[in-house]
């Protein structure tokens, strides 16, 4: 008798672990779909109590490597020099046309804060759009977007 209620018991706490972790991933699919960034976010949120704390020799073997100072890429400043031998041809109004066609509508913009969408739209602006281009390269200051 003891044995039968036993198991069923046993049974039950297994449906209901069953229906929790069913239930838990209703909620984070739901929440990945309505916010991403909540969804990425909650892991992170959860207090992680630490069991075993690193001992002295993990401790002194790691403020060993980390500890000490040093300069990485030293010499990558010279390998991004511009090659002076290297001709530069100028853009052109289809260039433009296909590099806008292959942008994605509302994305965040770049430093002139315009919309894809927009540009994509104004297909009149192409031509004015090549001179600015054209003339940066022609004095060969192509300015660099990706370090602000």
């Amino acid at each position: 008798m003891i044995e039968e209620l036993k198991q069923k018991v046993s049974a039950k706490m297994q449906r209901f672990s069953r229906y929790r972790k069913r239930q838990n991933q209703y909620y984070q699919k739901k929440m990945f779909r309505t916010d991403c960034k909540k969804f990425y976010n909650l892991p992170r949120e959860k207090n992680t109590n630490v069991q075993n704390a690193p001992t002295k020799e993990t401790e002194n073997f790691w403020r060993e490597i980390f500890g000490k100072k040093t300069q990485h890429n030293t010499g990558s400043k010279n390998q991004c020099q511009q090659n002076p031998n290297m001709e530069r041809s100028p853009i052109s109004e289809t260039e433009i046309r296909e590099v806008l066609r292959m942008t994605l509508n509302w994305k965040a913009p770049g430093r002139d804060k315009i919309a894809h969408f927009c540009l994509k739209q104004l297909k009149a602006t192409y031509t004015y759009l090549e001179t600015p281009f054209n003339k940066l390269t022609e004095v060969g200051q192509i300015p660099d977007y990706g370090q602000e």
